[in-house]
């Protein structure tokens, strides 16, 4: 411990500017802050491009006295080590200084402060400068009025429809990241609704200010589908998703259940398009441990407003054999395991993992008086079969599409022969485990649990 704070008080001690060359400033640290309470500078310090060296504890500068500690001759093995162990001096750089105020400036503009400023200047002290940067954001701007042009009745119908879309309303604050926000809630939307070709540059926004004031009046612009620049503008067409296909080049030889494929297929021949359902597609399709890879394409039909869907996935091989060894040392007594695992993913061709696993131990123990044997042996088999959906009677469906949820069967029986005692224990389980898509929280129950612990043998010294 000694020798460690006086190694940490060597290198602080180094000068830290040994190799900052003349008439440049080692970059001690930035400060970013606001000329008012009401602003959190906090929120934009991730815009400073450049930072001083990297601290321990958040306190040394450790690597940088590592640096410091090397000699300049770097033809020496030591000189090389010590640099590459270390850290060069961060030099203050005033390009990227300027850059860190131009994007400063941005991002509080963005957070509807128009009117900000941003002023740097450096403190400069010795050989060492530190960046400090003052915000100004002054006042907010704020939405006096909002005012939709759209310039398509169906669309104009579903906005109606859903009152959590449009969020921008008079009295709010205008910023430009809220209105990106409102530009991605209304494409998302749309793309849910079987706009299939809508994308976000459909929609602009339209500001207007008068001199000297913060208020805003406001108008979203959602501009008539054009499918190229010569041709005219129309109503955005709507497209039903006619046929779904399932294809493999597979198919011949593995074979995975029609219906396993349908039900994580989380849209329907005969809906509308939903990108966010292809989403969910992807992500229940990727559940599946019996497919490689998969990929879903849409074609259009020219004549009408109609997609084809064409599914396709490769199928993974359904066996794996796997063997692994094991020494063990416990408190000195040796020993060894191994185990052999077989797994088939896709045992009843539902994409359902099966796998047992053999094991076995054993170990010499010494130090036991009073014992006839001293060896420790274990035998184990384990077993479980997991299915990628719930395996519940008289679930609908459309119940099994909105849940990602497993069932899982589980048998386990182990045996173990101590000088002590003989053990045997014998487990066996079914439990589910489900989460919402796009949810963060899961979910497990144990429907069964049991556990039956037999032990036909108790030494006579273990007893006393």
């Amino acid at each position: 411990m000694v020798m460690a704070i006086t190694a940490v008080i060597t290198m602080l001690s180094c000068s830290t500017t040994k190799y900052v060359p003349e008439g440049a400033y080692l970059l001690k640290s930035v400060k970013v802050k606001s000329d008012t309470k009401d602003f959190d500078a906090a929120k934009v310090s991730q815009y400073v491009h450049q930072r001083g060296n990297s601290r321990w504890f958040s306190l040394f500068k450790i690597p940088l006295g590592i640096y410091s500690l090397s000699g300049r001759d770097t033809t020496k093995w030591l000189n090389r080590t010590m640099r590459n162990i270390g850290e060069a001096p961060v030099l203050y750089d005033t390009l990227q200084t300027m850059q860190t105020s131009a994007d400063l400036l941005t991002a509080m503009q963005n957070m509807g402060y128009m009117n900000a400023q941003v002023k740097h200047h450096p403190s400069i002290k010795g050989k060492k400068a530190t960046a400090v940067y003052t915000l100004s954001p002054g006042e907010p701007y704020v939405i006096r009025s909002m005012e939709y042009d759209i310039k398509d009745d169906a669309i104009t119908q579903l906005l109606a429809q859903d009152s959590t879309i449009l969020r921008l309303k008079s009295g709010g604050p205008f910023t430009i990241n809220g209105l990106e926000q409102e530009r991605g809630r209304i494409t998302s939307y749309l793309l849910d609704q079987g706009f299939y070709r809508f994308h976000k540059e459909f929609i602009r926004f339209e500001a207007d200010t008068m001199r000297g004031s913060r208020l805003v009046d406001l108008t979203m612009h959602l501009n008539r589908y054009r499918e190229k620049n010569d041709t005219p503008e129309t109503d955005h067409p709507r497209y039903i998703v006619r046929s779904i296909q399932y294809t493999s080049p597979d198919s011949a030889t593995i074979h995975i259940k029609r219906n396993v494929l349908e039900n994580a297929t989380a849209f329907d021949a005969g809906a509308w398009y939903s990108a966010s359902a292809v989403q969910r597609t992807y992500h229940n399709l990727s559940r599946l441990q019996a497919l490689k890879y998969s990929g879903i394409r849409f074609t259009e039909d020219p004549d009408s407003n109609y997609v084809d869907c064409i599914i396709q996935y490769g199928m993974n091989k359904p066996s794996t054999i796997s063997f692994q060894p094991e020494g063990t040392n416990t408190a000195g007594d040796l020993g060894a395991a191994a185990s052999l695992t077989y797994e088939n993913r896709n045992i009843f061709h539902g994409s359902e993992v099966w796998s047992i696993r053999f094991r076995g131990a054993f170990e010499a123990i010494t130090g036991l008086e009073g014992y006839q044997n001293e060896d420790y042996m274990e035998y184990g088999v384990e077993s479980r079969l997991t299915f990628p959906r719930f395996v519940v009677p008289f679930l609908s469906h459309v119940a099994k599409r909105n849940f990602n949820a497993t069932s899982e069967l589980s048998f386990s029986y182990n045996l173990q022969n101590r000088p002590e005692f003989h053990r045997r224990v014998l487990s066996a389980g079914w439990r589910y485990r489900w989460q919402k898509p796009r949810s963060n929280t899961a979910y497990k129950w144990d429907a069964l649990d049991l556990n039956f612990i037999h032990m036909p043998w108790i030494s006579s010294t273990f007893k006393h």
